[in-house]
């Protein structure tokens, strides 16, 4: 009967463990890059605006409700999605931020000046879609508290 017990204390007398610490050595790296990543990385932040309409001197002009002033700075590149027609999918057109001015109720608006090259949708009378541009981003650490605020 002492037969198993022998095998058992030899087995446990060769084991060195290598495998252990092997695993040990390729998990850690990994661990503390995900953790710097978590705590002081940079998630890219969109937000998008609430209506649109066609401003003065050939700019569209977006309607945003955020926390903040977005992060923006004339010449920075947007993107527009309007809805032309009814019942054709929308068109995506490439724009440039021209002015960001606040509104007294909090809201904002951003003026954009469209690529040259969809200078026609200027010529309607009025314009439905979106705009999306970048804000400030944050850390998926700050985005998570973020997110999980309450709000009064």
């Amino acid at each position: 009967m002492s037969l198993p017990f022998a095998r058992t204390e030899r087995a446990l007398q060769t084991d060195d463990y290598r495998t252990a610490w092997l695993c040990g050595l390729v998990a850690l790296p990994l661990f503390v890059a995900w953790l710097l990543w978590f705590f002081v990385g940079n998630l890219p932040a969109q937000q998008r605006s609430q209506q649109l309409a066609i401003g003065d001197y050939g700019t569209v002009v977006a309607t945003f409700t955020g926390p903040a002033l977005p992060d923006l700075a004339i010449g920075d590149r947007a993107t527009l999605r309007l809805q032309l027609a009814e019942g054709e999918p929308s068109t995506t057109v490439p724009a440039t931020v021209a002015d960001v001015r606040q509104r007294a109720d909090g809201r904002y608006d951003v003026f954009f000046y469209p690529d040259a090259a969809f200078s026609s949708v200027l010529s309607r009378s009025s314009l439905t879609g979106e705009a999306e541009v970048n804000v400030a981003g944050a850390s998926p650490f700050r985005a998570l508290l973020q997110t999980n605020q309450p709000t009064n």
